[in-house]
């Protein structure tokens, strides 16, 4: 994936996140963050972006906040042109998977803008429990924002987390992302990222 097209996902201006649009430099410089995350001993992010094709659609993260005590945030963004489309829905379900299952944490969290509802109703839907809210977390260019949230623990998440089938894009159900989670190579609608995201956005 070139930095272009992440500059491109990441130029649309997020509407809930405290940071872009991104200018090139800035790009090119989470770009570096993220190729560089994948080297790190003992590894704390999992950055991948998610494509239909050679579209670029999605980007999330896995964060381990500390491997001693099996702690996780995941988050995620949407291009706004496939919102609806069940993508962050996908994507988060799947961080939670590889979270749970391959990295054995006990608790993974994550957070969003209380006004984002796109974003709440997908954290209720794959089965994370709403904690409460934060007062005021990010400073927005409209002003300060509160944070919701969410968290899932390691055995509640079973029946939410079963990843889809390994395949090509666009054989699990009709769903872009066809394969099972990640790994290196990106054999399905994921790739190891050459970017990541923010907390949970559209």
């Amino acid at each position: 994936m070139t930095t272009n097209r992440v500059s491109t996902f990441t130029g649309e201006g997020p509407r809930y996140q405290s940071w872009g649009p991104n200018t090139e430099v800035q790009t090119r410089d989470f770009v570096d963050c993220a190729v560089k995350a994948w080297s790190d001993i003992p590894q704390r992010r999992f950055p991948y972006v998610a494509r239909v094709g050679r579209d670029v659609v999605g980007m999330g993260e896995l964060h381990v906040r500390s491997h001693k005590q099996c702690q996780g945030e995941i988050s995620y963004i949407v291009h706004p042109r496939v919102w609806g489309q069940g993508i962050g829905t996908e994507i988060s379900r799947q961080l939670l998977a590889h979270g749970f299952g391959e990295l054995g944490l006990h608790r993974i969290h994550a957070s969003c803008d209380p006004r984002n509802l796109g974003s709440s109703r997908v954290l209720s839907k794959i089965g994370m429990t709403y904690e409460g809210r934060l007062r005021d977390t990010a400073l927005l260019p409209d002003g300060w924002r509160d944070s919701m949230i969410f968290s899932s623990l390691e055995g509640e998440m079973a029946r939410h987390c079963v990843a889809p089938p390994v395949g090509p894009p666009g054989t699990a159900g009709g769903h872009p992302f066809g394969g099972s989670l990640f790994g290196p190579g990106g054999r399905s609608g994921y790739e190891p990222a050459e970017g990541g995201s923010g907390e949970v956005g559209r």
